[in-house]
């Protein structure tokens, strides 16, 4: 939410307007080759080895995997869909629709109150989304993933917290400038709220209903100190081991989505296939490290094949946009807190 309401809400800042459709193709280059080619592999994977007939395979596999292609597979997935973990990804897509056309809206139709509608729509959206998920948890007591946790207008409050955030650094930084006393309890709260995450189950009431708004505080508070810290703008700078554990945390975030396609099932077929199940604390914990390193290194691979070569491309045709002089001049405050941001999508990784 921070990261892509930063691109557009300084694209708005410096040149006024918005060009949705050139940020719908920039993301495309981003999402799409990776997540095509991950269901291609997958399909023909489940083709060649699952038992049954082709006729049989095929049928079943157009039957759960049609929605993975139209990216509404977070509303379908009680279905049956074979890539479960891509239901994050649907509501991240939803979210690249709905948010340019937002703006672009309020652009149009109502310019003179972007500073003050366009934040209400966010709060409104922020306070809506926990209510919508009590009221689903009522009307469906028992817990269930794709009912409960997994639709977008029950998750989208987590990506407004980010935008609005984004907001406040753009079009008015100054109403952080109080943070910056408070940037070590931001990162100290910001953990602690993850805590439920960790110690209560998903089924319980409290985690997808309530939980999920404090998870998505915990998160914005994390990104406003990382922002702040990348900003020089933290009164208590943080101790050289934390900075350096938060670069590498950064750059193993280049490869992310790709670890994130690959991490399931094939992240879980390498530990299978190299340490085995077995029943032991011992060798569950060995598993699992077997899984984070065969993820990272399929993401890696993902990302040097498909992903950076897509990127590449992507930057040739549909390069980033570039700050003319006037125009930087009116927003150089804006320009300058958003510094990293802008050192990222000059890398092309964004």
């Amino acid at each position: 939410g921070f990261l892509i309401g930063s691109i557009l809400l300084l694209e708005v800042a410096e040149t006024g307007t918005l060009d949705a459709k050139r940020f719908w193709i920039r993301r495309f280059f981003k999402i799409w080759p990776c997540y095509f080619v991950f269901l291609l592999v997958n399909s023909v994977h489940r083709l060649i080895r699952f038992p049954g007939g082709f006729a049989k395979r095929a049928q079943d596999l157009v039957i759960v995997t049609w929605p993975n292609w139209l990216h509404i597979q977070n509303y379908t997935g009680y279905w049956g869909s074979p890539f479960g973990h891509t239901w994050s990804l649907a509501v991240e897509e939803h979210f690249y629709l709905i948010l340019p056309i937002t703006l672009e809206w309020i652009l149009v139709k109502r310019p003179m109150k972007l500073t003050t509608l366009f934040p209400r729509i966010l709060i409104a959206v922020i306070l809506l989304c926990p209510l919508s998920r009590l009221v689903t948890a009522l009307l469906y007591p028992e817990f269930n993933f794709w009912i409960h946790q997994a639709p977008t207008h029950l998750r989208v409050d987590s990506l407004a917290s980010g935008v609005l955030l984004a907001w406040f650094v753009v079009r008015a930084p100054h109403k952080l400038d109080w943070l910056r006393a408070w940037s070590g309890v931001l990162f100290v709260v910001g953990l602690l709220t993850f805590l439920t995450a960790f110690i209560i189950s998903r089924e319980s009431f409290f985690v997808y209903t309530l939980g999920f708004s404090l998870e998505a505080f915990g998160a914005a508070c994390l990104v406003c100190w990382a922002w702040m810290e990348s900003n020089n703008a933290s009164k208590y700078p943080p101790p050289r081991l934390l900075r350096s554990l938060t670069q590498c945390l950064a750059y193993v975030g280049l490869f992310s989505y790709s670890i994130y396609l690959w991490h399931e099932p094939y992240g879980q077929a390498v530990s299978l296939r190299l340490y085995g199940v077995h029943g032991s604390h011992y060798d569950y914990a060995m598993r699992m490290l077997v899984f984070i390193i065969g993820s990272v290194v399929l993401g890696i691979v993902s990302y040097k094949l498909i992903e950076s070569p897509f990127l590449s491309l992507r930057n040739a045709w549909f390069p980033a946009l570039k700050r003319d002089g006037s125009r930087h001049e009116r927003s150089q405050r804006a320009a300058h807190l958003a510094a990293p941001r802008a050192q990222a999508a000059s890398r092309g990784n964004v």
